[in-house]
């Protein structure tokens, strides 16, 4: 395996390159993705959604069995050698033996607790699907290791049109919710098939290096773990109490409310990651960079989560139909829930680069310790929107305990990272009030509410930011980068 030279300029002459490209592969399979939801919605019922869902939460839940991040770990290593890519693949087989035998021993319980026969054979499928994917080629990781995103973008893509290709025609088929969990076994037999296509790595199984692999790895699986049962605890909530009926409009607003901002987010920290930790060695850049890059994440987060709760309504209509309504008023909410979680993932970029997963893993801890008895207590109410509600408040509680842990670990102030939220969130609260004087009520065509939201919503925004970025002295930060890149565009 080759490794790329520790160059620390590469930040500053990669980085955009492969943001550009990560974006470009986020946005290409989410678009894919959001296409088949929309064609899923209209040729589906939400009791099929509702059933997958069930499911999901249990693959989510064992898949971070694999979830270990032995992928980060020796993106992290600057020089990796071939023993250690031997390693992770033997751990990443492992790992999909376990899932797959976890995931066969809990269908008796997990079809008990819904009460649905189905998720015997589902589960039984996806058991067998996760099985072979463990199997995959651990050498295209060197995509990412040697900055090479067009061949990662191109690999994820071309899993992601083929699943869904035959996603959309076992609907068309079928008509039920066979034809999504066609689609995820698919989607592993061609992940197995490129992997090995588009990388020469052939990998053996070896325990050599194994431990300095794992040593990385092993708070990440916490971490994963606290992170999954987190964010399905509401919908096993929701599941568990109200049927499959109610869980499908539930999972489908959390699937919305958090896709865009997921999608700004991941991109960057697929690329930031390899770039970051070429400066690992440079604390005082290192810190320089982490928060201007946080402060950028903030302030494209929050007003895409407020605006895709004030238009949650016109989305639904226009790309769901009638039958997805009830799926407003929990859009509303889970749209807000994602702007949060933008800002918190951007924040563990940090800790992970600097190998302080064990932090993040703490503190997910303690926020799942905190989140499931509330979710229990307000799940009573029989109401989706509330457990909706009471996810939010915990998140935002447990936000600043981030905000602490990487200012704790930058050796900076924490009221210098809190510098970089409190503008953006003026901002937003801005735009939110503005549309809610100016445009609630509006009876109008479905699109042209839609384009008025968008208009009023950016320019508000927009505007809001500049005048508090020039009433705080045009600091040095995240809006003047985010000014001057305009700028020039403006210019020319």
């Amino acid at each position: 395996m080759t490794s790329p030279q520790s160059d620390t300029t590469a930040p500053n002459t990669r980085f955009v390159a492969g943001t550009i490209w990560m974006v470009a592969m986020r946005w290409a399979m989410r678009f894919v993705g959001f296409f088949s939801s929309i064609i899923l919605a209209r040729l589906l019922a939400p009791e099929d959604f509702g059933l997958v869902a069930m499911a999901m939460m249990v693959v989510a839940l064992i898949d971070t069995l694999s979830s270990t991040g032995v992928d980060l770990a020796l993106i992290r290593e600057r020089d990796t050698e071939r023993k250690l890519y031997n390693a992770a693949w033997t751990i990443q087989v492992i790992q999909g033996a376990i899932v797959a035998v976890v995931m066969l021993c809990a269908m008796p319980f997990i079809a008990d607790y819904f009460g649905e026969s189905k998720l015997y054979t589902i589960l039984t499928i996806l058991a067998g699907a996760y099985f072979f994917q463990g199997f995959k080629n651990i050498g295209i990781v060197a995509f990412r290791k040697e900055l090479d995103f067009a061949r990662e973008f191109r690999f994820s893509l071309y899993v992601k049109l083929l699943s869904f290709v035959v996603t959309v025609a076992g609907a068309l088929l079928l008509r039920d919710y066979r034809a999504i969990v066609l689609g995820m076994v698919f989607k592993s037999i061609f992940e197995l098939i490129l992997s090995y296509t588009m990388h020469p790595f052939r990998p053996k199984f070896s325990t050599d290096g194994m431990k300095q692999i794992w040593g990385f790895s092993q708070w990440l699986l916490v971490s994963s773990v606290g992170g999954v049962i987190n964010g399905k605890a509401s919908q096993f909530i929701v599941g568990g109490s109200l049927g499959t009926t109610s869980l499908g409009y539930y999972y489908l607003a959390a699937e919305v409310g958090t896709m865009f901002v997921q999608e700004i987010v991941m991109p960057i920290r697929r690329a930031l990651f390899p770039n970051l930790s070429l400066l690992q060695d440079d604390s005082q850049r290192f810190a320089e960079s982490g928060i201007k890059i946080l402060g950028v994440v903030t302030l494209l987060c929050l007003p895409v989560g407020v605006g895709l709760s004030i238009v949650a309504g016109d989305i639904v209509r226009v790309l769901f139909g009638q039958n997805w309504l009830n799926t407003v008023p929990i859009l509303q909410w889970t749209a807000l829930i994602g702007a949060v979680a933008g800002i918190s993932m951007s924040l563990s970029l940090v800790l992970m680069v600097r190998n302080r997963v064990n932090l993040t893993a703490i503190k997910i801890l303690a926020e799942t310790a905190v989140l499931i008895p509330v979710l229990v207590w307000v799940g009573k109410s029989m109401d989706p929107v509330d457990v909706a509600r009471a996810k939010l408040l915990v998140s935002v509680a447990f936000l600043p305990v981030m905000y602490w842990l990487v200012a704790y670990t930058l050796e900076c102030s924490t009221a210098r990272l809190f510098s970089t939220l409190w503008r953006p969130l003026l901002a937003a609260a801005g735009m939110y009030y503005l549309d809610m004087l100016l445009l609630t009520d509006l009876q109008i065509n479905v699109f042209l509410s839609l384009f008025l939201h968008a208009a009023a919503g950016v320019f508000s925004y927009v505007a809001s930011l500049y005048l508090l970025w020039l009433f705080s002295g045009r600091p040095d930060s995240s809006e003047q980068i985010i000014f001057s890149i305009a700028a020039k565009l403006v210019k020319g």
